[in-house]
């Protein structure tokens, strides 16, 4: 998913990362006498880059990312941009007590660490009901693999079917923002359902958690692209290499921005020969405009509840705002220049940072005419009808147009009906929705992944036995 996401928690009017404060908390939020909101705090302090997300059970609000995690001494930081809130918290022996604030407001908040019982009691309430539970009929495997060109390790986990056997396989990749291997967002684990459903039907599946998340190492920060695409790199050779794996039948399935690097992938795999060749590309939810562009329509729906002339003016300084960033303006300046355009201070700073940051600049440029030119491998399409974070109709007609000069005749397009962009069933796409729904992944879906796979082996029998005769 992309980054910036207009939603509102509240209803009502060189540091080291200390181990300290890894861990679940768990803590109230005294909004006034009559009314308290349960969160729960989960912190990632032990990997190179800390991580966290906010869980409001009440709300029924899971995986609530956390965009920047700081920490000096015993003092914790937590933003939260995608709902406008932050947290600023002091560890006092065991409990964690700081103010959170959002929207102009703040709260006392005193949090304390979930015991062993309080987290497996916790963890089994929020189940959803697709994550798949052990035993499992299939083989599960923890793997650790190094990076091709960078001095550090991933890690992630792979599935396969039981039995001797060598296997066509599928290389996941997380939509944007530090994102573990289930890409775990809103309580929801996607790409663990998604790996149970095609691990049944045959195929080995690798997740993996981004750099300098979870068990991989590296840093996240501000990583381009191009640099993540030396991920999916990574995960190739190591798929590569495995004796049960088919070199030939491994294929990259890619959500969000991970369709937009995957797609980066296989256009650089016809030009570089030491990148291992992915035999087929599925997009979920994939970009098929600019970067630039896709910045800007998300930027302006989440402005539609202004009035007209209000509305007009602050399209206007966005788009200024993204010629200022191409020109390589700094992030000051930019921010600077959407606060005097009447743009909303924190969203002023959160959209200077990301315009003018590496990734940002290397999103901007994004072009997806440019890239599917160099994709001749069979790709599948999918995207839902509610996305309102990549709008489908526009962003389904752009891949066609684009596929079509590029003259690819081995492309699928699917539009699944009632389905937003985490491929959820849903009535209505907007993000405020996703966490109130219990399925995971739309079982139109995951029916649709399978049947194109296993149409796409078939027909690759079919060739390898013709060509054998």
């Amino acid at each position: 998913m992309f980054r910036v996401l207009t939603i509102f928690l509240f209803m009502c009017n060189g540091v080291l990362a200390s181990e300290t404060f890894n861990g679940k908390w768990q803590g109230e939020l005294y909004i006034n006498k009559q009314l308290t909101l349960p969160l729960v705090f989960h912190l990632n302090t032990l990997s190179d880059t800390p991580s966290a997300s906010i869980d409001s059970p009440q709300q029924r609000a899971y995986g609530i990312p956390v965009s920047r995690v700081e920490i000096k001494g015993n003092t914790i930081f937590l933003d939260m941009a995608a709902i406008g809130a932050t947290f600023d918290g002091t560890l006092e022996q065991t409990s964690l007590k700081g103010t959170f604030s959002q929207m102009g407001r703040e709260f006392n908040l005193e949090m304390s660490r979930l015991n062993d019982n309080q987290l497996h009691e916790y963890t089994i309430s929020q189940r959803r009901p697709q994550e798949p539970v052990a035993p499992f009929p299939y083989l599960v495997e923890e793997v650790i693999f190094d990076h091709p060109t960078e001095s550090f390790r991933l890690a992630g986990t792979l599935t396969r079917p039981k039995g001797k056997g060598v296997y066509p396989a599928v290389l996941l990749i997380s939509g944007s923002g530090p994102q573990d291997r289930d890409e775990t967002l809103f309580g929801h684990k996607p790409f663990m359902v998604i790996a149970d459903h095609l691990t049944k039907q045959g195929y080995a599946v690798l997740r993996v958690d981004d750099r300098g998340v979870g068990q991989s190492q590296g840093v996240y920060g501000d990583t381009t692209l191009e640099e993540f695409t030396t991920d999916i790199a990574a995960g190739m050779h190591y798929l590569v290499s495995r004796s049960d794996i088919a070199e030939s039948a491994i294929g990259l399935a890619g959500h969000s921005e991970g369709a937009m690097t995957g797609a980066m992938y296989i256009a650089q795999q016809v030009q570089r020969a030491k990148l291992p060749p992915a035999a087929f590309l599925i997009m979920l939810a994939g970009v098929g405009v600019t970067g630039k562009q896709l910045w800007l329509d998300q930027q302006f729906a989440a402005v539609e509840y202004l009035p007209h002339a209000m509305r007009n003016k602050v399209h206007k300084a966005l788009a200024d705002a993204v010629k200022m960033a191409e020109q390589g303006r700094k992030a000051e300046k930019i921010e600077r220049y959407l606060i005097e355009k009447d743009v909303g201070k924190e969203q002023a700073v959160l959209n200077a940072r990301y315009l003018s940051s590496r990734w940002g600049r290397s999103f901007l440029s994004y072009d997806p005419h440019a890239i599917v030119t160099h994709i001749s491998v069979p790709v599948l399409v999918l995207h839902g009808s509610l996305d309102k974070q990549v709008d489908a109709a526009r962003n389904l007609q752009g891949l066609k147009i684009a596929f079509e000069r590029a003259n690819n005749p081995q492309v699928t397009f699917k539009q699944i009906q009632g389905v937003n962009h985490l491929l959820q069933p849903a009535k209505t796409g907007m993000p405020d929705e996703y966490a109130r729904i219990d399925e995971t992944v739309s079982l139109h879906v995951l029916s649709n992944l399978s049947k194109w796979l296993n149409a796409q082996q078939n027909t690759s029998i079919e060739n390898e036995t013709k060509y054998s005769e």
